[in-house]
């Protein structure tokens, strides 16, 4: 009877230590797409990057500009000066994201979402900067007579989507026109008319 004891004993302790071993192998950190992405916005909008990452128990996410191996930001915590960076998390739904404000052109490149485990998890993500096409038909220097009536028509393309408004600006005053976006097959062209006798635009 002490034999078969001991024996039932020596199995489920066995059986623990395998369960154990599959336990700690499933639940290591891991992101939900571990393949590079490529985030694409235009030039002076908020670029926003997502990592997404599971079972992440006590670690900390880092966030790093590749360019110069620069530390943005861990968790939430920010360790550079330039206030257009932040980094929020949305912990119910295992969210790390890392906003740049007014994003330029200078901002592209690649950036890290990096887990701190032994080793380092890491993600990569190459973030793309479109800087809009801007065009004013027939300028850049137009001339007419005072008086006369004056049509003037900005043509903006090459923008991930239409702007909300588009501003004239003449004399330190601000213009209204008139704007409408126009769909092609491969862009989306916004175009902005501004009508009027020059004497009202002097």
């Amino acid at each position: 009877m002490i034999v078969q004891l001991w024996f039932s004993f020596l199995q489920c302790y066995l059986l623990l230590l395998v369960t154990g071993v599959t336990l700690n192998s499933e639940f290591l950190p891991q992101f939900e797409d571990p393949d590079t992405e490529t985030v694409t916005v235009t030039e002076g909008d908020t670029a926003v990057i997502t990592c997404k990452i599971g079972y992440l128990n006590n670690q900390s996410v880092s966030w790093i500009r590749r360019s110069d191996s620069h530390i943005l930001a861990v968790d939430k915590e920010i360790f550079i000066s330039d206030d257009r960076f932040m980094s929020t998390i949305q912990e119910l739904s295992n969210i790390w994201m890392l906003k740049i404000r007014y994003v330029s052109a200078q901002d592209a490149g690649a950036y890290e979402c990096q887990v701190s485990t032994v080793p380092k998890m890491t993600k990569i993500f190459n973030l793309n900067v479109i800087i809009p096409k801007v065009d004013i038909l027939g300028g850049p220097n137009l001339y007419i007579q005072t008086g006369s009536f004056l049509q003037l028509e900005c043509m903006i393309s090459h923008v991930m989507s239409a702007p909300q408004f588009v501003m004239w600006e003449h004399g330190g005053r601000v213009v209204p026109g008139k704007t409408v976006n126009i769909q092609t097959k491969h862009d989306i062209v916004t175009k902005s008319v501004l009508r009027g006798a020059t004497h009202g635009l002097d």
